[in-house]
């Protein structure tokens, strides 16, 4: 019975390396299985890597379109508000020149109210009933500083709101 033991079980020497070959095994598998796992997930990662970058290309060429069109649309609004400036800037200068040589003359639509305390006979002593208000030299110069100003104000303001309705709009 003893010379079938030894052979059954062959020594402790087969014993372990038989041991050794199944660990061995054992790791072998063990380490395939991570390896074919890490590249299904490296894949996977390659793959969401890859299409997160075709979304980021494509997100970054939106809005580099967007911010060139706007960029194109703000220098049309500038060169036209610009021009109605220039224009608005010339017609005043014309103004100014034809009022300067007597071809036309500056007017002023007013009333003055009496005030309080004086006669209405009294006060009506500078002008005849025909003539019309009309501005003096300084009072002329502002005159026509504040429509330059109202101008450049109004342009101004033109072009902000027409910004602001192209930036807002899709």
């Amino acid at each position: 019975m003893m010379a079938l033991f030894k052979l059954a079980v062959g020594g402790w020497k087969t014993w372990a390396i038989a041991a050794a070959v199944v660990v061995a095994v054992a790791i072998g598998a063990y380490v395939k299985g991570r390896v074919d796992g890490a590249s299904i997930c490296d894949g996977r990662l390659a793959t969401a890597a890859a299409e997160y970058a075709e979304a980021r290309d494509k997100a970054v060429a939106a809005a580099e379109a967007r911010r060139v069109a706007v960029a194109r649309h703000f220098v049309e609004i500038d060169a036209r508000y610009t021009k109605e400036q220039s224009d608005a800037k010339l017609a005043l200068d014309a103004l100014r020149r034809d009022v300067a040589a007597g071809r036309r003359q500056l007017r002023v639509a007013a009333q003055c109210p009496a005030a309080p305390g004086v006669p209405a006979a009294a006060g009506s002593t500078g002008l005849g009933a025909t003539a019309s208000a009309r501005l003096e030299g300084p009072a002329e110069q502002d005159y026509y500083t504040l429509v330059d100003r109202l101008a450049l104000m109004e342009a101004q303001l033109r072009v902000a709101q027409e910004a602001l309705l192209k930036e807002r709009s899709p």
